[in-house]
Parts: C-alpha cells; structure tokens; sequence
C-alpha cells in the first residue's frame, strides 16, 4: 500500500477464535436466546463471519489478504478483503435490522480509496437482499453469500 491509506490499513490482529461456539464457552454463553442478548454478541457475530471467509479463501488456496481499516476521523470497516486488483471493505452488523448508518465506514473508505475499492457488502442478520447505493446488503446465511464475499 502506498500513501496514507497504508497507514490506515491494518492487518487484522487481536484476539480471534476459530470457533464461536469455543469463544461463546469461554465467555458462559450456552444458548441461542442468550447469545441474542449478550452485549458480546456483534464481536462474536463479526469473529464468526471473519473467521469463516478466512477459512473460505485458505481452502481454495488463496494468501487471506484480511485488514481493518480505521482512519484519523475513526471511520472504520470490519474487514477489507485484497483481491486481484481492487480492495473489498466489507461491513459486519449482527442486528436484523439495516439502518444507513451501516454504510458510513464503506462509504468514507471508498472516498478515500477510490477507484482502488469496490463497492463492497455489508453483512447483516436480517432477511432482505438488496443494493443501496451501490453497496450490496445481505445476510450470507440466507443468501449465500459469504464463499461470494470470500472470494471477492
């Protein structure tokens, strides 16, 4: 990466789980009805999602290329994904409803990026399918959208 956004562009690092359900453990989590309430939830949601594109794109044989991107306006994505050419910010919400506030981070990484950046996703835990300003919203269990998302 060249320029500010490299500075802006962070590998993925902290804490990450493997597995949800083992984080969940750890964290006493032992139903659906209680991971649904537990403050918790969006990290576990976002580490599931992570976790699962990563695996997605080792099975296929691909480098990960996974990053957060976090400017000095604390504008943020969960998780921007390198391809061949083009970067793919890619928002992770755990909340069944969308609201356009999900785009903000996509939207302001895509100014400063770009022609460089796609229009990216944002995955959510809601029912509907759709495009809004032309970044795609799905929920990639109902849609069948992460090896998509993965592979972008």
């Amino acid at each position: 990466m060249s320029g500010r956004l490299g500075a802006d562009l962070d590998r993925i690092r902290g804490l990450s789980f493997l597995s949800a359900g083992l984080a969940a453990h750890f964290l006493g989590i032992s139903s659906a009805e209680q991971a649904s309430r537990d403050p918790l939830r969006g990290g576990l949601y976002e580490n599931l999602l992570i976790v699962e594109m990563m695996k997605e794109r080792l099975n296929r044989g691909l480098t990960p290329h996974m990053f957060f991107y976090r400017d000095t306006h604390g504008n943020e994505v969960d998780l921007v994904l390198r391809g061949r050419q083009k970067l793919f910010p890619v928002e992770i919400k755990s909340r069944a409803t969308f609201t356009e506030e999900y785009l903000r981070g996509i939207e302001s990484f895509r100014k400063t990026v770009g022609t460089r950046a796609t229009a990216g996703v944002v995955l959510y835990n809601g029912e509907q399918k759709f495009e809004i300003r032309g970044t795609k919203v799905l929920n990639p269990f109902l849609h069948k959208g992460l090896s998509e998302v993965a592979l972008a």
